[in-house]
């Protein structure tokens, strides 16, 4: 994997940067804000070793609390 650590940056620019990334992403159509959380999601849960024993354990967990509304998605 390339090295992507960009050097010693500000914590002023980070937060800057930071608060362009939300405002584009506010800014971003429902479809494609899904879409890109979704993407977000997946590569997160890649990571994870036990990414299946994960998908699968979280699909059979029936608890009303853990899952979201139809209407908020």
């Amino acid at each position: 994997m390339a090295n992507l650590d960009p050097g010693p940056i500000s914590d002023t620019l980070l937060a800057m940067i930071a608060d362009d990334l939300k405002n584009r992403l506010e800014a971003l159509p429902p479809e494609e804000r899904h879409e890109l959380f979704a993407f977000l999601t997946k590569s997160e849960l890649e990571g994870d070793h036990d990414y299946w024993e994960t998908i699968r354990r979280r699909m059979d967990d029936e608890s009303p609390e853990i899952w979201i509304p139809a209407d908020r998605l």
